[in-house]
């Protein structure tokens, strides 16, 4: 399963010492691959150029695309290794949904507005257990992560 498989990534990442934030978990850095079209498809995240070891709390971004930034970074705060599970979490989301995360409004700033606010799209129909860790994930402490 793709999501499966992103989340043995993002936990392998956050378990390194130290541990790396990639600040740039997105749908799109997603690659799908599969060498054979009989075998399973293995999902694999790219474009680390973001990437960097957490020590301490960071501040600021270099990717200003607000749709997959968790709130802390568009408010301008102190943030930690929590934002890669806030983007997860969104692309469970996408997954689930099989629509873009606030794909029905086309200004940055409204989608930017909406996040710091608070607001998420309805979780679709799911299992306990996804629609809790998609919701875990939208509001995690980071102050537990570093």
């Amino acid at each position: 399963m793709v999501s499966k498989e992103k989340k043995h990534l993002l936990i392998t990442l956050l378990g390194l010492t130290p541990p790396i934030a990639h600040l740039d978990v997105k749908s799109p850095n997603v690659l799908l691959v599969s060498c054979d079209p009989n075998s399973e498809i293995c999902a694999k995240l790219s474009d680390f150029g973001t990437s960097v070891p957490v020590t301490k709390p960071l501040l600021g971004t270099e990717v200003s695309n607000p749709v997959w930034l968790a709130p802390e970074i568009l408010r301008q705060e102190m943030y930690d290794l929590a934002v890669d599970v806030y983007a997860f979490g969104v692309i469970l989301w996408e997954l689930r949904s099989l629509r873009d995360f606030f794909g029905e409004i086309n200004f940055f700033s409204a989608i930017h507005d909406r996040i710091v606010a608070g607001k998420r799209p309805k979780i679709p129909p799911s299992p306990e257990k996804f629609t809790r860790l998609v919701s875990l994930a939208w509001v995690i402490s980071t102050s537990n992560l570093i």
